[in-house]
């Protein structure tokens, strides 16, 4: 009987361990985002002058990871990156994001990073780093850009003429890792969620400090 009460409080203990690291590892995770999004707001309020603005910008951006096979912290990068890019084209952000998703499935070993460096290249009028990264062909490039075709509809009718679509992004969501990466953020939204007020009183303590 001593034997059995041993290791029947070995396992409850090893359990509650397990718990334990669960717990301490989502409340980890939750923490993480919260300043992830806190420092994605400071940039988009130095570029937009406007929380409520930010405010929609970051929810649009979570909204869109949770639909796509691209973690938050990735897609909040490129769409922060992209502002700029947005406001010079006159081109929506959502839109800019929209083919920066569709660059990163075709060459995935580019991601969004790579995808928003070549479209702010190519609102410059420079398409070598969009051609070389995603194979996009150079000559049909250049015969729009000689016509004058505006830069980001050239970049359009380029990802159309070799038929990059958003099918691409659906088809990667498909596969174990598009899947793993919206578990991901559909886990890491809810510990955030749960963690905030932990956050919010941390942060504000460290202003007061």
């Amino acid at each position: 009987m001593q034997s059995v009460g041993t290791v029947a409080l070995g396992a409850v203990g090893g359990g509650l361990l397990a718990l334990g690291g669960g717990m301490a590892a989502t409340a980890f995770s939750g923490l993480s985002l919260n300043s992830t999004m806190e420092n994605v707001t400071a940039q988009l309020n130095a570029f937009t002058k406007d929380g409520a603005k930010s405010a929609q910008i970051l929810e649009m951006i979570r909204d869109r990871a949770a639909k796509t096979p691209f973690e938050f912290d990735e897609m909040a990068s490129s769409a922060a990156s992209l502002l700029p890019a947005s406001k010079a084209s006159g081109q929506g952000l959502e839109s800019l994001i929209e083919k920066a998703e569709i660059l990163a499935a075709s060459n995935p070993s580019e991601g969004l990073e790579g995808a928003a460096f070549a479209l702010r290249e190519a609102v410059s009028g420079d398409f070598t780093s969009i051609i070389e990264r995603f194979n996009l062909p150079r000559t049909y490039i250049n015969k729009l850009k000689d016509d004058g075709v505006p830069a980001l509809e050239i970049v359009s009718r380029a990802m159309k003429e070799v038929g990059f679509d958003t099918d691409l992004v659906s088809n990667l969501a498909e596969t174990a890792s598009g899947r793993w990466s919206t578990f991901k953020d559909t886990f890491q939204t809810f510990a955030a969620t749960i963690t905030k007020p932990i956050f919010d009183t941390f942060s504000n303590g460290l202003g007061s400090a």
